[in-house]
């Protein structure tokens, strides 16, 4: 679990960025490619569905859980917090459970962040 100022919960900080969402969509459509798409979808969605303070609902097909989910994406990013929190979650979850899908470490992030920024 991620540590953060507890008010941020209800009185956001602020939005993530745009582009930033987006990013996090390649991420997540990297991450579901490697196995039941749609389960993996819907567990990403109900980490969402959580942050966004909504009840989580399966989607009938993978192309709805996908649509659902970016829905649920841009809706949390008005709270960066919870936002990053819902995805870090979501992997560390999946990471326990199904030890054999590949995903972001936070080492590997910020590696890659830092080597992204000197560009």
């Amino acid at each position: 679990m991620l540590h953060f100022d507890g008010a941020w919960r209800f009185d956001t900080p602020g939005p993530i960025a745009g582009g930033v969402v987006s990013g996090f969509e390649e991420l997540i459509r990297k991450i579901v490619a490697q196995g039941d798409r749609q389960s993996l979808l819907e567990h990403f969605k109900r980490h969402f569905a959580g942050a966004a303070g909504a009840p989580y609902h399966s989607s009938s097909s993978a192309s709805w859980a996908e649509s659902d989910l970016r829905d649920l994406m841009r809706r949390v990013s008005d709270n960066a917090p919870l936002f990053i929190e819902a995805f870090y979650n979501a992997c560390e979850e999946l990471r326990a459970r199904t030890p054999q899908i590949a995903l972001p470490d936070v080492a590997r992030r910020q590696h890659a962040g830092r080597s992204h920024n000197r560009d």
